[in-house]
């Protein structure tokens, strides 16, 4: 039995092999829910966590390896170089013969470094949804960046107001706010006590402790490791029953190794739990009082701040991005505070751990809000917005027919455009013009030209005398004749020659005659 929903290509910049990030955590969350309105498919650049995740759920998942575009986050001058270097990569023609194969309603990019799927997806007509996470770093070539986001998207569906700002202007697509969401069942609330308390007795830690979490896939300087354990140590000094717990993968072991020296030189380390990399932080979570997202840079929502909510737990902040929309959202704009001004924060905290009753009230307060400003059911009634904002699916299969502002259509083969060089070619090749997919002239522009398709033209001959043509001369086998002359007029000047001659050769004749007669008279 066919499939009557529309198929939705899935691109996703990442599959880590183990530890599963916060961007791929988002992303099969969002699967979970298309799926219901689309048939999915996931496309990975390898096999890892999200592609096997993916599979247990029913999606089917193609493993194509793609080449990301860092630039458009960072924003260097190299962006555009970067950008068009992509239509050159051995995989771009690949991609297109996946996608014309695959022959999708829409595309779905996940993140904004992943720029080569949404331009594919352009040259073959299909309506493309970019779901961004990050904010674009601010530097003088940030609009190139914001420029490339918005020329091959039909829809931007931003997780927060923060990195959908940078994208408004004139010609902009259309934009959503979609922010992440989570299953409030499925964190399993009946559980919450028991986990608590094995996990406390794991650490050696009891219910008279008061502990403040810091939680991360992947612990880098901007994450605000330094900042944390420097409040926290503050705090230690004034509440001698308070812990700490750190739970996340060290990519950057120097600065996670420094960290680590800071709480030893303090003689405060049995009251900090270093756990690395927790696959599911919900296992821990529940152990915790409250959670510290001490992020240095815009973060574009703060998924940890969501799930801490969730958990009824208060969130401290730094007034970062898109975590300043999600705490003021759900009424916690007192818990923010300046970006790395650690004695703010460790000053919400104390307040927070002086005070239990308060710190179990503003939990309470966390977790209603953040059920009904990011539950399942509101994050349903914004696929039902985004769907009613999408193009309609193109009626026929993605064709390799593209063409610019400009009359000539090409044949995109092998990742090159191969123009066509008449209209007989065109249709003799059996093809149509409603096949044809307009695309901008600056992406056609970066395209590889290919062979042309079709007889090329001769160049028309000039009107006039044509150039006689050389016979061989039969009195000299092998070299031409001189004289140049052809058709009648050749014809009659040899005539008009032999008749010349032989009318000389007559008159002699008769003037012969004529003499020997007078001899005889």
């Amino acid at each position: 039995m066919s499939d009557s929903r529309p198929k939705l290509l899935l691109f996703s910049h990442l599959c880590s092999p183990v530890n599963v990030t916060g961007a791929e955590k988002v992303l099969l969350l969002f699967v979970r829910e298309l799926m219901r309105r689309f048939h999915c498919v996931l496309v990975v650049p390898q096999e890892g966590a999200l592609s096997e995740q993916a599979r247990g759920i029913g999606i089917r998942v193609i493993v194509m390896d793609l080449p990301r575009c860092p630039s458009i986050y960072d924003a260097p001058p190299s962006t555009r170089e970067e950008a068009d270097s992509l239509v050159r990569h051995p995989s771009w023609a690949g991609l297109l013969s996946m996608m014309a194969w695959e022959n999708p309603s829409y595309i779905w990019v996940n993140t904004c470094v992943h720029l080569m799927p949404a331009m594919a997806a352009k040259c073959l007509g299909i309506p493309v949804v970019w779901n961004i996470h990050e904010t674009i770093t601010d530097t003088p070539n940030r609009q190139t960046s914001a420029d490339l986001i918005t020329a091959h998207a039909d829809i931007i569906a931003g997780v927060s107001d923060t990195v959908l700002s940078p994208l408004k202007g004139s010609g902009s697509p259309s934009m959503i706010w979609f922010p992440p969401f989570l299953y409030r069942e499925e964190l399993l609330p009946a559980g919450w006590a028991i986990k608590r308390a094995r996990f406390r007795t794991n650490l050696g830690w009891s219910e008279e402790h008061r502990v403040a979490g810091v939680m991360a896939a992947h612990f880098q300087p901007f994450k605000g490791l330094e900042p944390f354990v420097s409040s926290m140590l503050k705090v230690a000094e004034s509440i001698p029953h308070a812990r700490f717990l750190i739970a996340g993968n060290p990519i950057d072991q120097a600065h996670y190794e420094a960290c680590r020296q800071a709480v030893a030189h303090s003689g405060m380390s049995d009251r900090f739990a270093w756990l690395g990399y927790v696959e599911n932080v919900h296992e821990i979570i529940p152990a915790v009082d409250a959670i510290v997202v001490p992020s240095l840079v815009a973060e574009g929502f703060g998924m940890t701040a969501l799930e801490g909510m969730f958990f009824e737990k208060p969130v401290v902040a730094f007034a970062s991005g898109g975590l300043t929309e999600l705490m003021s959202t759900t009424g916690n704009a007192e818990l923010l505070v300046p970006v790395g001004d650690t004695e703010a924060l460790a000053e919400r905290v104390r307040t927070l751990f002086a005070d239990e009753g308060r710190l179990r009230l503003i939990g309470l307060r966390c977790s209603e809000e953040a059920e009904r400003q990011f539950g399942a059911d509101a994050f349903r009634a914004r696929v039902d917005s985004l769907i009613a904002m999408l193009p309609p699916a193109r009626p026929f299969p993605p064709s390799f027919l593209i063409r610019g502002s400009g009359p000539t259509i090409y044949l995109l083969e092998n990742g090159k455009k191969c123009p066509f060089q008449s209209v007989h070619d065109f249709r003799s090749s059996g093809y149509s013009f409603n096949q044809v997919v307009v695309v901008n002239d600056d992406l056609l522009n970066r395209i590889e030209m290919g062979s042309p398709i079709g007889v090329v033209a001769r160049r028309p001959r000039r009107q006039g005398r044509a150039k006689p043509r050389r016979r061989l001369c039969r009195s000299r086998p092998g070299r031409r004749c001189r004289r140049a002359a052809t058709g009648k007029s050749r014809r009659r000047s040899s005539v008009r020659s032999r008749r010349g001659r032989g009318q000389g050769r007559r008159k002699s004749i008769v003037r012969r005659r004529s003499k020997s007669r007078k001899k005889t008279t």
